[in-house]
């Protein structure tokens, strides 16, 4: 199975899936005493009271471009999103969040959000999880695709770590589904993050 790999599931499979959005948002850098960057994710989930208006076979495209039909109902009342959490990127290697974060970016957003999802999926442990994520960097990285910057080694390693955890239990695969494109939850898991960024006072950063 490649990473380009389309997701097929059968009607059963796609309601018994957890469809897991994750993404960040950053303001800043490092050496912006201010900078804060946050992450979220969302656990999207179908409504059973609705079936869905395809044949047998679900098709995933990998990676989803528009337009296409999953942007009318990969939606309400078809899909609903059963829970969600969020909070800040943290550099701080004494906070006991620190995943490994070396600095506060875009970038550590994208994979703290994900990291955080690995780590829900290993306490509830479903059966098939979908890991949605627009950042071409964070599905490569974390799937050994690609270069990883030095300044993202430990935090990528922490991520293929906890991955790896979920996998022992859960089916997972990687749906690659495109930023700012009114795709319904991805916009819902990135208006999470930003809120959160926007409203918490404190960047949890590390000692200069």
């Amino acid at each position: 199975m490649s990473f380009n790999d389309d997701i097929l599931l059968t009607q059963q499979e796609f309601h018994d899936a957890w469809f897991v959005f994750t993404d960040g948002s950053s303001q800043g850098n490092l050496a912006d005493p201010t900078a804060k960057a946050a992450w979220a994710w969302a656990v999207v989930r179908h409504d059973a009271t609705f079936p869905l208006p395809i044949d047998s076979v679900v098709v995933l495209p990998n990676p989803l471009t528009k337009p296409h039909d999953l942007f009318t109902w990969f939606a309400p009342p078809y899909m609903q999103m059963h829970e969600s959490n969020c909070g800040l990127v943290v550099n701080d290697p004494d906070h006991p969040q620190f995943l490994g974060a070396s600095a506060i970016s875009n970038i550590t957003a994208e994979l703290s959000a994900m990291m955080h999802a690995l780590q829900m999926l290993i306490d509830k442990r479903p059966v098939r999880a979908i890991l949605a994520y627009d950042s071409i960097y964070v599905g490569r990285s974390l799937q050994h695709q690609g270069t990883v910057a030095d300044t993202n080694l430990a935090i990528v390693e922490r991520g293929r770590e906890l991955l790896q955890r979920v996998q022992e239990h859960t089916q997972v695969r990687f749906w690659k589904v495109p930023a700012h494109s009114k795709f319904h939850f991805n916009n819902r898991v990135d208006r999470i993050a930003f809120h959160m960024r926007k409203q918490d006072p404190s960047p949890q950063r590390g000692r200069a």
